[in-house]
């Protein structure tokens, strides 16, 4: 509708069926977990753990080091 070189006049575009997008959510759901219950994923790994953020490590790091 308005100028078409903003890019926020435009939506993203979804390629994934509602079917695979539910499949997809599930395999996440246990390759998560069964990484955080075999120590394969470290504390320090922020960004692949939810609520665990770069201050959380930034933490860790300071509390190794003092």
């Amino acid at each position: 509708k308005d100028l078409k070189t903003v890019v926020s006049n435009y939506r993203p575009i979804s390629l994934l069926s509602a079917l695979s997008k539910i499949f997809e959510k599930i395999v996440l759901k246990y390759v998560y977990n069964f990484s955080r219950d075999n120590f394969i994923l470290s504390v320090y790994q922020s960004g692949f753990q939810a609520g665990i953020s770069t201050v959380t490590v930034s933490v860790f790091h300071f509390n190794d080091i003092a």
